[in-house]
């Protein structure tokens, strides 16, 4: 499991009750509560990635900074992750990052804005 993600992420409507929802979530008292971001991941695909069903993720954001290989599976909820931590000293390696994956043969594939 050291290298497992299990998640589940809900696609709503600009109508969803955001204020109700953390509501809800607050009065579970969870652990960690309070925290969110903004987050932009930068995919990448290679030849390999396609036939062996993973992908490559670059995020920078204020908490994280990880070059990941994601697998891809039928059930999304629970797929293999493993993160490189490319550290926050340095920040924003994202022309490095995709150089890098470029000699991979890799070439993007979207990015994704969500907030967690």
């Amino acid at each position: 499991m050291r290298f497992a993600e299990i998640e589940h992420k809900f696609v709503v409507t600009e109508q969803f009750d955001l204020d109700a929802f953390r509501g809800l979530v607050q009065a579970l008292d969870p652990a960690l509560y309070g925290f969110a971001l903004r987050v932009l991941d930068r995919y990448f695909m290679t030849e390999h990635g396609c036939a062996s069903r993973y992908l490559i993720r670059h995020r920078y954001d204020p908490a994280l900074h990880h070059l990941t290989v994601k697998s891809r599976e039928a059930d999304p909820e629970v797929r293999g992750e493993i993160n490189l931590d490319l550290g926050q000293h340095a920040g924003d390696q994202s022309a490095a990052v995709e150089a890098f994956v470029q000699q991979l043969g890799a070439t993007a594939i979207g990015d994704i804005i969500k907030d967690v």
